[in-house]
């Protein structure tokens, strides 16, 4: 799933997003 993976990377690289999804897709 190449296009979920660059999402969450999206997501990940954003400041706003990270702290909200770091918990959540710490492992991912």
């Amino acid at each position: 799933m190449p296009e979920d993976a660059a999402y969450l990377h999206g997501l990940r690289t954003d400041p706003r997003y990270n702290a909200h999804l770091s918990p959540v897709t710490g492992t991912v």
